[in-house]
């Protein structure tokens, strides 16, 4: 579970659980000491080989991280790590996409216009390219969600793993809940109904993805295990 360590990480973490959030902590990431992970040393002209990056969609988003703990926590202890404002890094990294705290449980993917709109103050955060989208886990657990998959789960062969987080999607005005699967959602869709059925979910309804196509399934790793790979 997501255990925010600094005061950026408490934004953002707040702004996955509330839309309304999401300019206060924009803001603060431009101002916020950001991470990134050069593949090699610095040379002699100040330029690095590369820089690390993790799959997003058919894209490397490069990674950046909230803290040089999370950096390690993500790429190991002999990580790299190079340090600027969120605004430097981000127009260094343009045209983008970039991802922020993959595999952390709650993260943020940018792409080019996501980038410029930033850049240029307007304070929007999107994963998918036509999709605003901020993920987090929920403060209080689903517990009856949770209890139902796990059991329909845990002896279905087509179902590889699976991650449950809250979803606040720009195109839906109440969040849900999100579950990537690793599997074809065709092929489990009557075992999710049949694990479904009689329960009540309120106001929050839940999203099916594929976690290998959604285009940001490392961050949904990051959520409440449903079932863990074997």
């Amino acid at each position: 579970m997501f255990e925010p360590q600094n005061e950026i990480e408490r934004l953002l973490q707040a702004a996955a659980k509330d839309p309304a959030q999401r300019g206060a902590f924009v803001a603060a990431f431009l101002d916020a000491e950001i991470c990134i992970c050069p593949t090699g040393p610095v040379n002699e002209q100040g330029m690095v080989p590369g820089l690390k990056a993790v799959p997003l969609g058919e894209e490397a988003g490069i990674a950046m991280f909230t803290s040089e703990a999370r950096a390690k926590e993500a790429f190991g202890a002999d990580t790299l790590i190079l340090a600027n404002t969120g605004r430097r890094v981000l127009e260094y990294l343009r045209p983008g996409p970039v991802v922020l705290n993959p595999g952390s449980g709650v993260g943020v993917a940018w792409r080019k216009e996501d980038l410029t709109a930033i850049l240029d103050g307007v304070m929007e955060s999107t994963i998918q390219k036509d999709t605003q989208l901020m993920l987090g886990t929920p403060t209080q657990l689903p517990v009856e969600l949770i209890e139902r998959l796990t059991a329909a789960f845990e002896n279905e062969p087509l179902v590889t793993e699976a991650y449950l987080m809250l979803a606040h999607r720009g195109d839906q005005t109440m969040p849900s809940f999100m579950l990537g699967i690793g599997g074809s959602i065709d092929a489990v869709q009557p075992t999710i109904s049949r694990a479904l059925a009689g329960y009540d979910h309120g106001d929050t309804p839940l999203d099916l993805v594929e976690l290998e196509t959604c285009g940001f399934g490392d961050t949904l790793r990051g959520g409440i295990p449903i079932k863990a790979p074997r």
